[in-house]
């Protein structure tokens, strides 16, 4: 029996792919002692069911059709504007919520009222003893757009021991489980619909500094996370993956940096692209032509970069240093496979709660 309900609070979750991979997000969600005002479903595709037997099988779910993919951004964005609530959670389809989750959750974002994002301890659901993939225990990013987390350094992950269990701030904050404050992103316009997946969140937080808001960690609110659940391994769906990632990592960048640092530090992270480019031609060649592609892309959508960079820069209401704290220092790739800095312990200036502080 549900004891609670936090009415200040509303879930949504965004749907592509198999049915059952719902469900158990669902049944997750429902069977936990409090749970939220709404949930709202907001669906993309859906694999194994129609959306009428999900109705009935979820009654207390609300759910929200769209006629194709609309992307994970836009998706977001409709379960953002659908909610009245103060906070939205957004989940990925694949996540399963521990008992307990959501209070500490909410409660960070009440503790810390200039945070505009928290994230939770994101495990994996496969190995519940490790972190998962997309989020860990918090994201950080280095000047050059390469993003890491607590418990994950690119595809090194970490055991939980415990290690990372202290609430601090971070750069950004992993989409798979998402505390939003709703009218703080829905002032800068939501997720970006031009990402269409991966790198939307990294976006949304850097935006979010730029208005001077934070980006919390909760570490006594956890979910799990069976990563790539709803994407698919098909040849094609790799390599819109790889496209994607590299396009909107150079995209993100060029969007947020201020003017003076996006001169220095891009052609230095267009080099590294170009450098990476002759490892992946004998290691992933799927890559590769992702990376090829994404160049290509930027490339020649001038205007459209500027114009995305445009709208970015107007609303910024703070200086890079206000939140330059939470950046790595250095190249990330460099310090990480050529110093071996394989633990986000390695690198002693986070591994603090002085971070959380913003005392460097």
């Amino acid at each position: 029996m549900n004891e609670s309900r936090w009415n200040d609070v509303d879930v949504v979750v965004v749907q592509y792919g198999a049915y059952d991979v719902l469900a158990r997000c669902l049944t997750s969600i429902l069977r936990a002692s409090a749970r939220p005002g709404r949930i709202l479903v907001v669906v993309n595709g859906m694999e194994g069911t129609t959306v009428d037997r999900a109705r009935l099988e979820f009654p207390d779910a609300e759910f929200v059709e769209n006629v194709e993919n609309a992307g994970y951004p836009k998706a977001a964005n409709q379960g953002l504007r659908l909610s009245r609530a103060r906070f939205v959670v957004l989940l990925n389809n694949d996540v399963v919520v521990e008992e307990g989750w959501l209070e500490p959750l909410r409660q960070s974002a009440i503790d810390h009222p200039q945070a505009a994002l928290v994230q939770p301890k994101i495990l994996s659901l496969g190995d519940r003893g490790r972190f998962d993939y997309s989020g860990a225990a918090g994201g950080f990013m280095d000047g050059y757009g390469y993003p890491c987390a607590r418990g994950r350094i690119f595809t090194e992950i970490e055991a939980d021991t415990g290690q990372y269990d202290d609430p601090c701030e971070l750069f950004w904050a992993g989409g798979a489980a998402l505390l939003i404050d709703r009218e703080a992103a829905l002032e800068i316009g939501g997720f970006d619909p031009d990402f269409f997946i991966f790198h939307e969140e990294s976006d949304l937080a850097w935006r979010l500094h730029l208005r001077g808001r934070t980006v919390w960690f909760s570490p006594r609110s956890i979910v799990y996370h069976q990563g790539s659940a709803s994407f698919g391994a098909s040849v094609t769906a790799t390599e819109l993956k790889y496209y994607m990632m590299h396009r909107n990592d150079l995209l993100m960048l060029i969007k947020n940096l201020d003017g003076r640092e996006l001169r220095f530090r891009l052609p230095v992270r267009l080099l590294l692209e170009v450098v990476n480019c002759g490892s992946l031609l004998a290691t992933n060649p799927r890559e590769l032509r992702g990376v090829v592609r994404a160049l290509l892309w930027v490339g020649t959508h001038p205007g459209f970069v500027r114009s995305m960079r445009h709208a970015a820069q107007a609303r910024r209401s703070v200086p890079d240093t206000a939140f330059r704290h939470l950046m790595i220092r250095g190249i990330l790739p460099l310090q990480f496979y050529l110093a071996r800095r394989r633990r986000f312990t390695d690198y002693r200036e986070y591994a603090r709660s002085d971070a959380s502080r913003g005392t460097r």
